[in-house]
């Protein structure tokens, strides 16, 4: 009965730290990936609020195009941020 605890105990901490390492994993994936997918989104959408900014180089057409970059970015992120957290 002692051994067959001792070995139960055994696997027990092997399975243990077989998850630990396999969540750790995890964790950097998800680590990679956020900086992956959000780097970007920023990227493009602090573009897209310069030019906005720049109202007289802009025809209609291209603020409504920006406009429509800015917001579905600032979506993308939201979805990103949903996804990782």
């Amino acid at each position: 009965m002692e051994f067959t605890v001792e070995q139960r105990t055994r696997e027990l901490t092997n399975a243990n730290l077989k998850l630990t390492k396999i969540d750790s994993r995890r964790r950097q994936f998800i680590a990679d990936v956020s900086h992956e997918l959000r780097t970007p989104l920023t990227i493009i959408r602090g573009e897209a609020q310069v030019t906005l900014r720049l109202k007289s180089a802009c025809e209609e057409d291209y603020q409504a195009t920006l406009t429509a970059i800015l917001e579905q970015s600032v979506n993308l992120s939201r979805l990103v941020d949903d996804l990782l957290l």
